[in-house]
């Protein structure tokens, strides 16, 4: 999905002590104005379909972001462990994109659509 030349947002996540403050919604806007100062048009983020990412999922849409129909996919990892070990990670997703608008005062238009 990268090499379609938009930005990714990878991992974000507010630690369960500090959920329901606004916190993630404050870093998301970050992320899409920076990547909206850099240039880019499009972000794309990856999010699990269980019911554990269902308040992520609420908080993307809610900031304008939208699935993409059929990207059902597998996010997989091996992590190592502090014993020296590893763990394997094993995620289903779906892909998500926002078209990022000009900030207001802006002049510059978005130069590139959905991929």
């Amino acid at each position: 999905m990268e090499s379609r030349g938009s930005p990714i947002l990878h991992d974000l996540e507010v630690v369960p002590a500090h959920r329901r403050r606004g916190i993630g919604r404050a870093l998301a806007r970050t992320v899409e104005s920076e990547a909206r100062a850099r240039g880019s048009a499009l972000l794309g983020l990856r999010t699990g379909i269980d019911d554990g990412y269902a308040a992520a999922r609420a908080l993307y849409r809610s900031l304008g972001w939208v699935e993409e129909p059929d990207s059902l996919c597998l996010e997989s990892a091996r992590i190592p462990t502090d014993e020296g070990s590893y763990r394997v990670y094993i995620e289903v997703v779906t892909m998500w994109w926002k078209e990022l608008q000009p900030e207001r005062g802006s002049s510059s238009s978005p130069s590139c659509s959905r991929p």
